[in-house]
């Protein structure tokens, strides 16, 4: 009467020394090893659990304890810049009250297409003015990722690139090693993209890479401080047509600065 659910994997106790007269008939009486919480549970069931034996609630405060260690360890390898750390929560994405309408709505529609994002796949593209807050919409989109217990992380390209020259051996056998590790990142973002240097082996790699993940509907955003045609310009044709589909497109953020703003 006492159970607390039916008990998963449980141990039968030493009951010798007790009355069982009253027990209910072919049951037997199990103990989580965890907390020590005891049940009756049907013998035939018994028979076919393992030890040691963990109760439902048990079982439940595991996983989440398991669930929270996850996400610690994907906050780790996010790299998440300190000074986007105080960004906790979409919530905290808000444009200026001094902006015109105009400007705070299209503000908060980037802030929806990362969201949306984050529900599908595709690669978006954040281009536009520098301090606009694509990394901050960005940074935020990694730490709910995070959160899920997925793996995520942002880098500017210039440290990308520089990954892959670290990576990269003297009988070029780097590149498969590079493209695996930046492949597992369920959302990867790169910032600075505007710093890539053009038609060399690091900026076809990166093309490999966003083709890559882009064949596998993970989710990619990329960032630079350009035009769109500058961003046309710089990514080539192929990147830019497959940001077409599912969730993925290129947003222009044409708004004031929100660091001048802050001023």
């Amino acid at each position: 009467g006492g159970a607390r659910g039916l008990l998963l994997r449980m141990e039968p106790t030493n009951s010798s020394h007790r009355d069982d007269s009253t027990a209910a008939p072919d049951t037997t009486e199990l103990t989580c090893h965890l907390c020590g919480l005891t049940a009756r549970v049907p013998t035939n069931y018994a028979r076919h659990l393992g030890r040691p034996t963990v109760c439902k609630e048990c079982r439940g405060r595991e996983r989440q304890r398991w669930y929270e260690l996850r996400c610690e360890q994907q906050f780790r390898n996010a790299n998440i810049d300190d000074r986007h750390k105080h960004l906790a929560s979409w919530s905290a994405l808000e444009a200026p009250e001094s902006w015109k309408n105009a400007d705070r709505r299209r503000y908060a529609a980037m802030v929806e297409v990362v969201q949306e994002l984050l529900e599908g796949e595709g690669t978006l593209a954040l281009i536009g003015n520098r301090g606009t807050g694509k990394t901050q919409v960005a940074t935020v989109a990694v730490m709910e990722t995070c959160r899920r217990a997925e793996p995520a992380c942002i880098v500017t390209a210039v440290r990308l690139l520089a990954d892959l020259k670290r990576r990269y051996g003297s009988d070029g056998d780097g590149d498969d090693e590079w493209l695996k590790h930046w492949e597992r990142f369920k959302l990867l973002v790169i910032d600075e993209c505007q710093r890539m240097p053009g038609a060399d082996h690091s900026y076809s790699m990166v093309e490999e890479l966003i083709d890559a993940r882009y064949r596998a509907q993970l989710q990619t955003i990329l960032i630079a401080n350009a035009t769109e045609a500058g961003f046309a310009d710089l990514m080539g044709p192929a990147t830019i047509d497959r940001m077409s589909e599912g969730q993925g497109g290129l947003f222009e953020c044409c708004w004031p600065s929100l660091r001048r703003t802050a001023q």
